[in-house]
């Protein structure tokens, strides 16, 4: 699916999102799949295409604010120290969605 924009907030350029969105997706079913599911998912979720957020698990529109702070979440997670409101342990799955959340803010590298 093509996406015609990208909310404001996002650093990458379209074609840059589009491309992470669809390999996240398509390598889904790969041996390192959670991982994959993870970044598919936050990005599904920053774009609006997904209504729950992937650590907390909240209906919550994906403003700059609440997708950092859905970062941090994630980032604690990641670190096996969890923030109370995560709903995910998975140190995998947190390294992973807090990698994807900090490239589309721009505040780290590529979203591999």
């Amino acid at each position: 699916m093509s996406l015609a924009v990208i909310p404001a907030w996002v650093a990458p350029a379209l074609w840059e999102v589009e491309a992470a969105r669809e390999a996240a997706h398509a390598l889904s079913d790969s041996l390192d799949g959670d991982s994959w599911k993870a970044r598919a998912r936050a990005i599904d979720w920053a774009l609006g295409q997904f209504p729950l957020s992937p650590v907390t698990g909240e209906y919550a529109e994906p403003t700059h604010q609440v997708v950092f702070a859905e970062m941090v979440v994630a980032d604690s997670v990641a670190v096996r120290m969890p923030l109370p409101g995560a709903k995910t342990h998975d140190a995998v799955w947190g390294d992973a969605v807090a990698g994807v959340l900090g490239w589309l803010l721009g505040t780290r590298p590529g979203p591999a």
